[in-house]
C-alpha cells in the first residue's frame, strides 16, 4: 500500500507540472494555430495523464482526458481547425483535471464533481460543421501523419508497446533517437502517443514501403539493423527491399529472421550486426532527466537550510575567535572553514532557487482569460524568465503579480475602439521583465494603456474622506501612490474583475512582508510601470552592523545606499535644519536625518544650536523610494547573518525585522528600515519635507528636463530652478536687522541680505515667528529669498512652458499637473542685493572677500528697491 501511495504522489507531482505546461502551450497555440510541435506536445501530455490515471484506476479522470485526447488527435491530424471554442474547451479540461488532482491529493478520491457535461462538450467539439464536413471527410479518414507508421492487422492493444520492447533480437525496431521506420510494423493506439486513440483498420492500406521520415541533423540517430548489415556488405538494397515488402504484407517476423530464412545472411552475421547496433545506441543515447535529476522534498531542503544557517553562525564565532589568537594553525583552519562553509551555503541556497518563469508561466493564461472577459486584446511579452529566486519568495509573489496583471488589463489597457480613436494599435501591450540588480530582483509590469490620472485619484481620495487641502498639496508622485491605499479605487463601476478597491494594497502588503518595495510611475495617455524590488532570499542575508548607546544593531544591506562620516567642522556645517528638522546635503541633494536613539526612545533629536559630536556617522538608507540618513554612534562591520524570528512582544514594537546571533555569541536585533522611516515620518510626511527628494529623482519622476523647487508665496505657486538653490534655512523673524532700510540677517559670520518674494510679487506678507529662506550663493556672495512655505521638488512637464508678462516672473510651466510661475531669479537677487552680480565679477577678478565692502554696497543702493520692514 505504501508503494502505491508513492506512485500516486509521483503521479500528482508530474501531472501538476504537465498542467502548467498545458496552460502555456494552449495559449501559445492560439497565437500559432498551425504549430504541429505544440499540438504534439499537448497531445502527448494529455495522453500521459490518461494512461497513468487508467493504470491507477482513476476512472473519472481517464474518461475526461480520453475525450480531450480524441479532440486533440483530430486537431493534430488536420481534420479540425483550432478555434477559440475548442481552445476554451481544452482549457476547461485543464481546469477540471487540476480540480480532480487536488481532490486526489486531499482525499485520495476523485471527488464528487460531475464532468459528464464537459466530456460531452469535448466530444461535440470533435464534430465538423455540416458545411465543412464533406471537404474534410477524406483528410479525416486518412490523417496526414498516417504514412509515418505502417498499420498492422492487430487492433490497438495497451500491452502492445511492452511487447514491442521485448521483440526478438533481430527486430528492426525504432530507437528513441530516431523516427520509427517502416522495417517493422508499429502498433497503433495506446503505448504510442503519436497515434490517434481510435482503432485502426485490420488490413494494411499501402502497397509500397513508406518513405523514411527525415531526421534532424542535430539529433543523434541509431542505425537500423538493415543499415548495419548493408554497411557490413552482408546484404544489398534489393535484399532489404524484399524483406521489408514481406513485412508490409503481413509478415510479423523481425527482418533479421526473414533474411536468414532467405539465406542472404547467417545467424552469426545478424548477431554481429545487433552487437554493433547496441554499441552505437549506447554511444548516442543521451542521459535522461531521471538520470541527471532527483526530486527532493521541500521540507528536507528547509531543514538543510536551517542547519547551514546554524553552521554559518558557528563559522562566524570561530572566525571571530581565531582573529584574536596568534596561533597560525588555528588561523589557517578558520580560513579554510570559512571557504568551505561559504561554498556549502551557496550550494544549498541554489537548491532552493527557482527561475521566476515558474510564476511567469502561469500568467499567459490569466492574461488570455481576463482579456476575453474585458473585451480587450492584450499581447503579453516576458523578459528575464531565467532570473532565479528563493522558492519561499516565489510563493509569496504569486498573488501580487496576478493582482498587478489584472489591474493593468482592467484599469490600464483601453478597449480596442478607444485605442483606435487615440491612434494606438488595437492590441494592448503588457511587458513583464525580471532582472538582478544590487543583490535584489527587480520585477517590472509595464502597460501601454491610458495611464493614471492624478487628478482623478485626488477626487476619489477626497470622496473617500481624505483632507482636501492635504490632497491638493500632494505631488503627482504622491497622488499616484494613493492607489495603494486600501479601499481607494478609480474604477467607474464595480465588476467581478475589480472596482472594489482591493488589489493594489494587497500587492504592497504582500511584497513588503518579504522585505520588498513597490513603486509606480505613470504618464497619462502613455502607460504605467509597476516596479517591485525583492530580496533574493530571506534566510541568510548580508547586513551592516552599527552601534547605538552601547548596543549593536544590524541593518539589511538591501536597504543600504551609502555611508557618510562627518568630522569636525564638516559635522557642524553639514547638518542643517529645516522647520526644526535636521537635514543633510549629499552631493547637492537634501536628505532628512533620523537619530536612531531618538527613534528607539533612547534620546532626543538635536535642535538648532545644539552641539554635535566630533564625528557624525550617517547610514544613508532607502525606504519606499525615499532616502534618509540614519545617524548612529559607530559603524562597525558587514557580515552575513542568519535571520531569526522575533517573539510577539518584540514584533509589537514595530522597529525590528528579526534577530541574529553575532560571532561573539551576543544577540543582535535587525532593524526594520521601513518601520523606522514611518516612525520618523519620512514616508508619511514627505510632503511637508519635499526638499528631501533629490533633483535627479524628481526629474526622473516626471520626465522633465529641469528640476524646480516649488514654493508658495501668498496664493501663488512659484518655481525656483533647483540648480540655483544652495541651501534651505529657517530663521527667527526677530533675528532680522536692517542696513540702509534693507533686511539682513547674520549668517555664518557675515550679513545675508534678504528679499521677501511677497513684496516682489505683490502678495500679502505672511505673519510668523519663523521664516523659510532659500539661500543662493555664487562665489563668496550669498542672498536669501524669503518664501511662505516649501511645497515640493518637481520638474516642468516637457512642452508646457508658456510666456507670462508680470513683475518678478519670466513665464509659466506645468509641474506635477499644476500651473507654476517661474521666478525671475536675476530680479529677485537684485532685490536683495542690487550690486550682487557686479560684486561677484569684481571678486572673481580681484580675488577679494565678497563682504569687505558690504556696508558701502548697501549704502549706495537706491531707496526705491524692494525691502520689507521685517
Amino acid at each position: 500500500m505504501e508503494g502505491f501511495e508513492e506512485i500516486v504522489r509521483e503521479f500528482l507531482v508530474e501531472s501538476y507540472e504537465n498542467l502548467d505546461q498545458l496552460d502555456r502551450d494552449l495559449v501559445a497555440l492560439e497565437q500559432e494555430p498551425g504549430s504541429r510541435d505544440l499540438l504534439q506536445s499537448i497531445f502527448r501530455t494529455i495522453h500521459t495523464i490518461k494512461g497513468t490515471s487508467g493504470f491507477l484506476a482513476f476512472n473519472k479522470l481517464e474518461a475526461l482526458t480520453h475525450a480531450g485526447e480524441g479532440l486533440l488527435a483530430k486537431l493534430r491530424d488536420g481534420g479540425l481547425e483550432f478555434t477559440r471554442e475548442r481552445a476554451d474547451g481544452l482549457l476547461e479540461l485543464v481546469d477540471a483535471v487540476r480540480t480532480i488532482l487536488a481532490a486526489i491529493e486531499t482525499t485520495g478520491t476523485e471527488g464528487d464533481g460531475d464532468y459528464t457535461a464537459l466530456t460531452a462538450k469535448l466530444s461535440a467539439l470533435q464534430e465538423l460543421p455540416a458545411e465543412d464536413a464533406a471537404g474534410k471527410t477524406q483528410s479525416a479518414a486518412h490523417p496526414a501523419h498516417a504514412a509515418d507508421s505502417v498499420i498492422t492487422d492487430s487492433p490497438a492493444d495497451p500491452g502492445r508497446s511492452e511487447a514491442a520492447a521485448a521483440a526478438p533480437a533481430g527486430a528492426e525496431t525504432p530507437t528513441p533517437a530516431a523516427t520509427p521506420p517502416a522495417d517493422v510494423p508499429a502498433p497503433a493506439g495506446a503505448g504510442n502517443p503519436d497515434q490517434p486513440p481510435e482503432a485502426t483498420p485490420a488490413k494494411a492500406r499501402g502497397r509500397r514501403p513508406p518513405k523514411l521520415p527525415a531526421v534532424k541533423p542535430e539529433e543523434p540517430r541509431v542505425p537500423l539493423l538493415g543499415e548495419v548489415l548493408k554497411e557490413q556488405a552482408a546484404v544489398d538494397d534489393a535484399d532489404l527491399a524484399v524483406a521489408r515488402l514481406e513485412q508490409e504484407l503481413g509478415d510479423t517476423r523481425p527482418i533479421g529472421e526473414i533474411l536468414v530464412e532467405h539465406g542472404q545472411v547467417t545467424s552469426e552475421q545478424v548477431r554481429a550486426a545487433l552487437a554493433a547496433q547496441a554499441e552505437a545506441k549506447a554511444s548516442t543515447t543521451p542521459h535522461t532527466v531521471a538520470e541527471t535529476s532527483l526530486r527532493v522534498d521541500v521540507t528536507l531542503l528547509d531543514t538543510l537550510m536551517r542547519l547551514v544557517g546554524e553552521l554559518v553562525l558557528t563559522r562566524n564565532q570561530i572566525v571571530a575567535t581565531a582573529a584574536t589568537q596568534s596561533d597560525s594553525v588555528i588561523a589557517r583552519a578558520a580560513q579554510r572553514l570559512n571557504l568551505l562553509v561559504t561554498e556549502l551555503q551557496e550550494g544549498v541556497m541554489k537548491t532552493r532557487m527557482q527561475p521566476i518563469d515558474t510564476v511567469f508561466s502561469k500568467l499567459p493564461r490569466v492574461v488570455r482569460d481576463l482579456g476575453l472577459a474585458c473585451g480587450k486584446q492584450v499581447r503579453l511579452e516576458i523578459e528575464g524568465r531565467d532570473t532565479e529566486l528563493d522558492k519561499t519568495i516565489l510563493e509569496a509573489i504569486k498573488d501580487p503579480l496576478v493582482h498587478a496583471v489584472r489591474n493593468a488589463i482592467d484599469h490600464g489597457i483601453e478597449a480596442p475602439e478607444v485605442r483606435r480613436e487615440r491612434g494606438k494599435p488595437t492590441e494592448g501591450r503588457l511587458v513583464l521583465r525580471a532582472y538582478h540588480e544590487g543583490g535584489q530582483v527587480n520585477i517590472e509590469i509595464t502597460d501601454d494603456g491610458a495611464g493614471i490620472d492624478p487628478q482623478r485619484v485626488a477626487e476619489r481620495a477626497i470622496q473617500a474622506g481624505f483632507d482636501a487641502e492635504h490632497v491638493r498639496r500632494m505631488s503627482q508622485r504622491e497622488l499616484i501612490n494613493l492607489i495603494f491605499v486600501p479601499g481607494l479605487s478609480t474604477a467607474e463601476t464595480v465588476t467581478n474583475v475589480s472596482g472594489r478597491g482591493v488589489g493594489m494594497d494587497v500587492v504592497r502588503a504582500n511584497v513588503e512582508r518579504i522585505g520588498g518595495t513597490v513603486d509606480v510611475t505613470s504618464e497619462l495617455g502613455v502607460g504605467t510601470t509597476l516596479r517591485i524590488k525583492i530580496p533574493l532570499t530571506l534566510a541568510i542575508i548580508p547586513a551592516l552592523t552599527v552601534e547605538c548607546r552601547g548596543e549593536r544593531y544590524a541593518i539589511p544591506q538591501v536597504n543600504l545606499d551609502e555611508l557618510v562620516s562627518l568630522e569636525g567642522d564638516q559635522a557642524s556645517r553639514g547638518v542643517e535644519f529645516l522647520s526644526d528638522a535636521p537635514v543633510f546635503r549629499l552631493r547637492g541633494n537634501l536628505i532628512p536625518l533620523v537619530w536612531l536613539d531618538h527613534i528607539l526612545g533612547l534620546g532626543r533629536p538635536p535642535r538648532p544650536g545644539d552641539p554635535l559630536p566630533e564625528i557624525v556617522s550617517i547610514v544613508v538608507l532607502q525606504a519606499e523610494g525615499r532616502r534618509f540618513g540614519l545617524v548612529v554612534d559607530r559603524i562597525l562591520n558587514t557580515e552575513e547573518i542568519v535571520v531569526k524570528p522575533l517573539s510577539r512582544k518584540l514584533k509589537e514594537i514595530g522597529a525590528y525585522a528579526g534577530a541574529t546571533i553575532m560571532g561573539d555569541g551576543r544577540v543582535c536585533l535587525i532593524l526594520d528600515v521601513r518601520a523606522l522611516a514611518r516612525r520618523a515620518h519620512v514616508v508619511q510626511d514627505a510632503d511637508h519635507h519635499a526638499a528631501t527628494e533629490s533633483a535627479d529623482d524628481a526629474a526622473h519622476r516626471v520626465g522633465g528636463p529641469e528640476a524646480l523647487l516649488v514654493v508658495a508665496v501668498g496664493h501663488r505657486r512659484i518655481g525656483i530652478p533647483l540648480s540655483m538653490v544652495t541651501r534651505l534655512e529657517e530663521i527667527d523673524a526677530a533675528q532680522i536687522e536692517h542696513v540702509g532700510r534693507r533686511p539682513v540677517v547674520q549668517y555664518r559670520g557675515h550679513y545675508l541680505p534678504l528679499a521677501r518674494l511677497s513684496d516682489l510679487l505683490g502678495e500679502p506678507a505672511s505673519d510668523g515667528e519663523r521664516l523659510t529662506v532659500v539661500v543662493y550663493t555664487q562665489g563668496r556672495r550669498s542672498v536669501g529669498l524669503v518664501v511662505d512655505t516649501v511645497i515640493d521638488i518637481g520638474a516642468e512637464t516637457p512642452g508646457s512652458r508658456g510666456d507670462l508678462t508680470a513683475p518678478g516672473v519670466t513665464g509659466v510651466v506645468v509641474v506635477d499637473g499644476r500651473v507654476t510661475e517661474l521666478l525671475d531669479m536675476e530680479e529677485a537677487i537684485r532685490a536683495a542685493d542690487p550690486q550682487f552680480f557686479e560684486a561677484v565679477a569684481a571678486s572673481d577678478a580681484a580675488d577679494v572677500s565678497a563682504y569687505d565692502d558690504y556696508d558701502t554696497a548697501l549704502a549706495g543702493a537706491g531707496e526705491g528697491a524692494a525691502g520689507g520692514d521685517r
